[in-house]
């Protein structure tokens, strides 16, 4: 079977198509748009912090997600315009650290391993501030995310280790740990900065930054590594004071489909 004919006459529909929308949405003044991000990448602008002298590698970061936005737009003036939507956005964080022998006594396995997830998918309502000027779009608004589903452990525990030779200890580790995150890190309230580029007719590449707003800080993970190893002297001493706050920041790429609808009158004609 010859699929050439019915592929070429389907793509020339949807080419009729673009036109007959482009040109009866020329003056549009209303839009609905549905964007998609499928790389929001974490920067990590203060949200792993080590307050304690770092003597252990604590390795965390935000893991790349997925975002979606619907979105209705007004547009009162021909390059100015306000928008009402709804994003959802999954968050995912990983933290891991290797406590190894800290008596240099030959031990092969680490005497803490420690790996944990904290993933979690939020939802909100999105209003915006919206510029256009031909192919060019620019955004700011704020997401107030809710969290609707979550999956990361809940601890709040207390490890320790103590090696001695000849009724002498030599090396002592005690671990205070908390995770929060479920109980806690309930909620991103964002801003969003969004740039696009219409790349096709009604599609338009976009690249966006988002930051919490408040300064607020409240720690869903913290762990406290205290004690003294063989490298360290024979005192107990802060090895390690590490946080995870709730300051979030991301940069994303994504692609924003719009359909527009509604004429402006006499005189308000879009450039």
């Amino acid at each position: 079977m010859n699929f050439k004919k019915p592929f070429s006459f389907v793509l020339l529909q949807i080419f009729w198509i673009g036109v007959f929308v482009n040109t009866i949405s020329a003056q549009r003044k209303f839009e609905f748009g549905i964007r998609f991000d499928p790389l929001v990448v974490p920067v990590n602008f203060g949200t792993f912090i080590e307050e304690g002298p770092g003597f252990y590698d604590i390795h965390a970061k935000g893991k790349i997600t997925q975002a979606a936005y619907l979105n209705f737009i007004y547009w009162p003036l021909t390059n100015w315009g306000i928008s009402l939507g709804a994003g959802v956005q999954n968050f995912q964080s990983e933290i891991e650290y290797i406590i190894p022998d800290p008596s240099h006594l030959g031990f092969i396995d680490p005497v803490f391993d420690r790996h944990d997830q904290m993933n979690g998918r939020a939802a909100g309502p999105v209003l915006s501030l919206q510029y256009r000027n031909k192919h060019i779009r620019a955004s700011f608004g704020l997401v107030p995310f809710q969290y609707g589903n979550t999956q990361t452990p809940h601890r709040s525990s207390v490890s320790s280790i103590s090696i001695a030779t000849d009724a002498v200890v030599i090396a002592h580790i005690q671990i205070d740990e908390e995770i929060f995150w479920r109980i806690y890190g309930t909620e991103y309230d964002l801003y969003q900065f969004g740039a696009a580029y219409e790349v096709l007719n009604r599609l338009f590449l976009k690249i966006g930054f988002e930051s919490t707003i408040t300064k607020r800080k409240y720690y869903p993970y913290t762990t406290r590594i205290t004690g003294f190893t063989v490298d360290t002297g024979p005192e107990d001493q802060l090895l390690n004071d590490f946080k995870m706050s709730n300051a979030y920041s991301a940069f994303s790429i994504g692609v924003e489909y719009v359909i527009g609808f509604g004429k402006y009158k006499e005189g308000k004609i879009e450039e």
